[in-house]
C-alpha cells in the first residue's frame, strides 16, 4: 500500500511544495460541488435519499484523496491557474511573478561592497568572492551568534520597523502589510546576516541612512558570493527547476558542499 501511495502521489504539488491556500481552496470547492451534487440527486427523482448521500460521500472522499495525493482535484489546475488568474490573485496564493524578493539584483549591490573591500573579483575563480577577513569573522563568531539567536528579534537586530516574521516550510520571511519583502532560506543564512551587520556598520559609513530593503540586499549579496560556509566547508552554486501548483520556478542556490545547508536562494527568470 505505501508503494502504491508513493507512486500516485505528485511531489511537485505536495509535501514541501504544497500550496496550502491552494489546498484549502480546493477543499472548499469540493465541498461546494458535493453539496450541489447532493441537492441535484435528491431532487432529480432518479435516486433515493440513501443513494444520493452515498454518491455524494463517494465524490467528496475521492476529491479529498486527490487533493492529498495530487495537491488539487480539478484537472489541469496548475496550468489554468497561471493562464487565468491576475497578479493580485497569484500574490494572495504566494505565487506572484513580480515581488521585491524576485526582483533582487546583486549587480546593483556589487559596487558598494567592492568599494569597501568586502568583496573582490577573483581572476582564479572568475567570480566575486568575499574577503578572507569577513569569512574568518563569520567562522569565528558563528557558534556564539547561533546560540543566542532569537528569530522573533531579527527585525530589531536589523533596525527594521513595522515588519513581522513568518515561518513557511523551511524558509523564514519578513512580512510588511501582508506582503513578503525578504526571506532567508535557512537559519544559517540568518545567523550569517546578523554577524555581517556589525561588519557593515563599521565598513559602510552611510549604513544608518541606507533603506532597510537595500541593507537586506547587501547582506544577501555577500551570502551569494561566500566561498566558504561557517564551518569552512566550500560552497557551490546550484540551479534547480520545479513547478508548483501556480508557477514554474528556476531557483539559484549557494549551498555548503557537504552539508547542503542553503546560504542563498532566489528565483531567477
Amino acid at each position: 500500500m505505501p508503494k502504491l501511495v508513493g507512486h500516485l502521489k505528485d511531489d511537485q504539488y505536495t509535501g514541501k511544495n504544497r500550496c496550502f491556500k491552494c489546498t484549502i481552496t480546493n477543499i472548499i470547492l469540493s465541498i461546494l460541488i458535493s453539496a450541489i451534487l447532493s441537492v441535484s440527486l435528491l431532487f432529480g427523482n432518479r435516486f433515493s435519499v440513501i443513494q444520493s448521500i452515498s454518491l455524494t460521500i463517494i465524490f467528496l472522499s475521492t476529491s479529498i484523496t486527490m487533493i492529498w495525493l495530487k495537491g488539487y482535484f480539478i484537472p489541469y489546475t496548475p496550468i489554468l491557474t497561471k493562464m487565468i488568474f491576475p497578479q493580485k490573485v497569484l500574490h494572495w496564493f504566494g505565487k506572484e511573478t513580480t515581488s521585491p524578493i524576485r526582483n533582487f539584483d546583486p549587480s546593483s549591490q556589487i559596487p558598494i561592497l567592492e568599494n569597501e573591500d568586502i568583496i573582490r573579483y577573483s581572476e582564479k575563480s572568475e567570480d566575486y568572492v568575499v574577503s578572507e577577513e569577513i569569512v574568518s569573522n563569520i567562522a569565528k563568531n558563528y557558534t556564539g551568534q547561533k546560540d543566542s539567536l532569537c528569530v522573533d528579534e531579527i527585525p530589531e537586530n536589523l533596525d527594521i520597523d513595522d515588519v513581522s516574521v513568518l515561518y513557511r516550510a523551511e524558509k523564514i520571511y519578513l512580512v510588511s502589510d501582508d506582503r513578503r519583502i525578504h526571506y532567508w532560506p535557512s537559519e544559517v543564512a540568518i545567523v550569517i546576516d546578523l554577524i555581517l551587520i556589525d561588519v557593515l556598520r563599521e565598513s559602510i559609513t552611510s549604513w544608518n541612512v541606507i533603506s532597510p530593503e537595500k541593507r537586506l540586499n547587501l547582506l544577501a549579496t555577500i551570502r551569494l558570493f561566500l566561498q566558504e560556509c561557517p564551518n569552512r566547508d566550500p560552497t557551490i552554486g546550484k540551479i534547480s527547476e520545479y513547478e508548483t501548483c501556480c508557477d514554474e520556478k528556476r531557483i539559484f542556490k549557494t549551498i555548503c558542499e557537504s552539508s547542503d545547508e542553503v546560504l542563498f536562494s532566489r528565483s531567477i527568470e
